[in-house]
């Protein structure tokens, strides 16, 4: 998902600014623009140390950032506008630098160059995927119960399990179903998540289940012991949760699907809201969300799956292997999901989901032959 925020003057504007004594300065509340002067879009290189010359314009920028493959891995205090230089240690491998500067206005749409590594072959390790899954939905409120939570999440473990030894070194898993799915095991498994992933390895959370707010308005994710009366204390804050995110050395991929049938305790607006906080983190999280707005999450026995799921499982399996290159993206999958579950709830249900740019074209599954 990429925003783009156009600043339109007419030019009538500036023969008028010597009258109102404007200043050199009008468009100083732009967020600056970057680009990369060299290496060139595409370059290829055999040393680990790349020069990049980038060149800022609009506006003074705050911070410049440069992420390799979507992880920061420098931040500039002193850039300038005009002309600036920095060095970066890429891989051993090929990779994209983006280069993002930002000031009090906003950030700059990312420049972006792809490099191929023609050095000597490293041994390069593959990533380890650690799965944090909790689906609840034999709440102990009749009316709260959910047919398909729980194995909703199972079925998404099992297909990612397919991945070790593919894309993945190994999966590691950690399900939480239904009665063992208690607010202490779940603040376990989000410590677990943090400790266990590196800074080369993904880290995967999803929850199946309902939400509630607290008196002010706060969303939190019950567990199966949910305390109605008093949720900061017998819920999992959503708060907590960016907290635990935030602290993950490596990539954080998170499918949120917390609002089922219409019976939700939850306010899907705030629900809402909580998705957008779990993507503000540090430009290294990814949300897929089952719906939004004052939608809710519907499932039926035909699919033998929640809609989201059903549509995330299929996407993972192979469907959602759009270029046909026997891989599925975070943006091919994105757009598998939209569509299928549209086409299963009769578009009474649109998921959503919050990505950066540099991060849209990571792999999460490649297709077994």
């Amino acid at each position: 998902m990429k925003t783009i925020f156009s600043h339109y003057i007419h030019p009538i504007l500036f023969l008028l600014f010597p009258l109102f004594g404007a200043s050199t300065n009008a468009l100083a509340d732009n967020p600056p623009r970057v680009s990369i002067i060299s290496p060139e879009k595409e370059s290829t290189t055999t040393v680990r140390q790349v020069n990049i010359n980038y060149l800022i314009s609009e506006s003074t920028p705050e911070t410049v950032n440069v992420l390799i493959d979507g992880k920061l891995v420098q931040s500039v205090k002193n850039a300038v506008s005009g002309e600036n230089e920095i060095t970066v240690e890429v891989p051993a491998q090929d990779c994209q630098i983006s280069v993002i500067a930002q000031n009090k206005s906003g950030k700059s749409i990312p420049a972006i160059i792809n490099i191929y590594w023609f050095g000597p072959s490293a041994d390069v390790r593959k990533p380890t995927l650690h799965i944090l899954a909790v689906g609840i939905g034999q709440y102990a409120d009749p009316t709260l119960r959910l047919q398909f939570a729980a194995k909703d999440v199972s079925d998404f473990v099992q297909t990612m399990t397919r991945q070790k030894g593919l894309l993945y070194e190994t999966v590691e898993t950690k399900l939480l179903t239904d009665q063992k799915a208690t607010a202490k095991n779940i603040r376990d498994g989000l410590t677990w998540l943090r400790n266990k992933t590196g800074d080369q390895d993904i880290a995967v959370l999803y929850l199946a289940g309902h939400g509630i707010n607290n008196k002010t308005g706060s969303f939190f994710f019950m567990p199966i012991d949910a305390d109605f009366n008093n949720p900061d204390a017998g819920c999992i804050g959503y708060a907590d949760i960016k907290k635990a995110v935030a602290a993950v050395a490596g990539k954080v991929i998170i499918f949120m699907d917390a609002c089922h049938s219409g019976k939700a305790l939850g306010d899907p607006t705030e629900a809402n809201n909580a998705v957008k906080s779990l993507s503000e983190t540090t430009g290294k999280t990814i949300v897929f969300a089952s719906s939004t707005g004052r939608q809710y999450s519907l499932e039926n026995p035909e699919w033998n799956n929640g809609a989201f799921t059903k549509a995330v499982v299929e996407g993972l399996n192979g469907k959602a292997d759009l270029l046909g290159n026997n891989t599925v993206t975070v943006k091919t999958l994105d757009y598998y999901i939209a569509g299928r579950v549209k086409e299963l709830t009769n578009g009474k249900q649109a998921p959503v989901t919050i990505v950066s740019e540099e991060l849209s074209e990571i792999t999460l599954a490649v297709v077994s032959q």
